[in-house]
């Protein structure tokens, strides 16, 4: 499944669609997020500026529980983002679980 944040409306898996997104992941399939995080906003570089389209790893997590996916990473990371003037950092929420 992708998901794909706007400035106008959340990303599906962190606004209670969890069970429709993670029945996407076939048996033994994978599931994996990776979409800027709400640390983004005071601690990164770019993305959407509208808090309410953000998500942490921990809010995915939560709206997976009970969908039959086990999480094996959950976790904000760190984007390299190449500028003009320089190297800037972009902070992700990463979820990676498995259909068991």
């Amino acid at each position: 499944a992708v998901c794909k944040p706007r400035e106008d409306r959340p990303c599906n898996v962190a606004s209670g669609q969890g069970q429709v997104v993670a029945g996407a992941a076939a048996h033994d399939g994978t599931f994996l997020l990776v979409g800027h995080d709400s640390s983004n906003l005071g601690q990164g570089h770019g993305g959407p500026q509208n808090p309410a389209v953000l998500c942490t790893a921990q809010d995915v997590v939560a709206d997976l529980h009970g969908t039959g996916l086990r999480i094996e990473r959950a976790e904000p990371v760190k984007r390299p983002v190449q500028m003009p003037d320089g190297e800037r950092v972009a902070r992700d929420a990463f979820v990676r679980a498995q259909r068991i």
